[in-house]
């Protein structure tokens, strides 16, 4: 979900006050001062006023959203992992301009100072677009083609830095200069870039905290510190100070020194995506699930979203080829088939089902990218409970999962809305 830390305290919201999904990989602040979250189940706007929810059912190409960028005529781009959106005069439309604008996963967008948006693909690199035209691409040649580019920033004197699965990239016209481990980047997958007021590029990686200053590149141990590794964003204060949100814990690195703040001094969640710093001073901190506490502290379940593929049978002639076919794209195993074959008796009522679950990123790509051949399967966001005290939590919270059609037949009238 979301926090926002003000004059009011620490405030959360999440599935259960109004967002469509609790995980939420991006935020984006424009200048009209509202809020744009992305989740895996749509674009959320918000600031003191109700949420307003963009998804697949407002026209957006997909829910997954990933990336968020205002143009300079204040029309919002949005990335999703099929293809790029711009929201306009409370209207969507689809951006077809380019094949890998069109179908690939966006993962990453950035406003040029030329009125014109780079976008970061997952398979096929970098493009740049401006009013219904492509003014750049990459070709298959490229180092940046296949490259993952989940970070992209232009600085202060018009450099475009690019952040890869395999290193960063400064690109100045035609010229590309790699950074990587070798020239001391703590590791080459990236996930965020940050200019800092001083002009040092601050990089995120999948293993800690790395800098450039020029053409020197070198990296911040960040270990010793709640054993934080995944480095996903950046905000810094007027005054300097630099918060680092990882998958541990938000991170203070002032006059050369760090601090943290995690579970123990109060947040209620440790992994943390993205900073954002509104015109109110409010921080607001995007998260990727909800916890339940007992009143000590300690952590009793854990909700999580995870993505499944889903089949809809009603929508496709011929279910076990179908299936066949999955499986040559994701990994399905005979126990996947068992139940889905027990799913299919056992709630007829249900649009569709779930084959696999779980999938990883790289599964979810391969499938988005092969989506136009398989009419009637589609991926979906969906929470799963985890329980770190084991049975004992299980048994006294319960549990969560689909109702079948004995669940309604035991339920009645009002009553059917759920189990637990």
């Amino acid at each position: 979900g979301i926090l926002r830390l003000g004059r009011r305290g620490l405030e959360s919201l999440d599935a259960g006050s109004g967002l469509p999904n609790n995980r939420v990989g991006a935020m984006f602040s424009d200048r009209e001062g509202n809020l744009w979250a992305g989740t895996n189940a749509g674009l959320v706007r918000f600031a003191d006023t109700p949420f307003v929810t963009l998804d697949n059912y407002s026209g957006l190409t997909d829910n997954y959203v990933r990336a968020v960028a205002q143009m300079d005529d204040g029309s919002i781009m949005i990335g999703t992992s099929r293809g790029l959106n711009r929201y306009d005069r409370e209207k969507i439309s689809a951006i077809e301009d380019n094949a890998s604008l069109k179908n690939d996963a966006i993962l990453s967008l950035a406003a040029a100072k030329d009125g014109s948006l780079w976008a970061g693909m997952y398979s096929t690199g970098l493009v740049n677009w401006k009013n219904g035209k492509v003014l750049e691409s990459v070709s298959a040649g490229s180092p940046l083609f296949g490259s993952q580019i989940r970070a992209l920033l232009e600085d202060r004197h018009g450099n475009l830095w690019i952040g890869t699965s395999r290193g960063v990239y400064r690109k100045n016209g035609t010229d590309l200069k790699h950074f990587d481990e070798a020239q001391g980047l703590p590791r080459e997958f990236t996930l965020s870039l940050f200019e800092s007021k001083s002009g040092r590029i601050w990089v995120g990686t999948a293993n800690g905290l790395g800098y450039i200053d020029g053409d020197k590149a070198g990296a911040v141990d960040i270990s010793a510190y709640a054993q934080s590794e995944d480095v996903f964003g950046f905000s810094e204060d007027p005054d300097g100070t630099l918060w680092i949100s990882t998958d541990r814990a938000i991170l203070r690195l002032r006059d050369g020194k760090i601090a943290s703040v995690g579970i123990k001094q109060g947040l209620p969640v440790a992994t943390i995506f993205q900073i954002v710093t509104d015109s109110y001073g409010n921080f607001w901190l995007t998260s990727n699930r909800g916890v339940i506490h007992d009143r000590n502290g300690t952590l009793l379940a854990r909700n999580y979203s995870a993505y499944t593929l889903e089949i809809t049978p009603s929508k496709v002639a011929d279910l076990e080829t179908v299936i066949n076919d999955l499986a040559g794209i994701v990994d399905i195993q005979p126990k996947d088939r068992k139940r889905f074959r027990k799913l299919l008796e056992d709630s007829k009522n249900f649009e569709s089902l779930p084959i696999r679950t779980r999938l990883t990123d790289e599964e979810v790509a391969r499938f988005i990218a092969r989506r136009f051949r398989f009419p009637g399967v589609e991926i979906k966001a969906r929470l799963f409970r985890q329980y770190p005290q084991g049975e004992l939590a299980s048994h006294a919270l319960g549990y969560i999962g689909r109702v079948n059609d004995r669940d309604l037949g035991t339920a009645a009238g009002s009553e059917r809305t759920g189990i637990s």
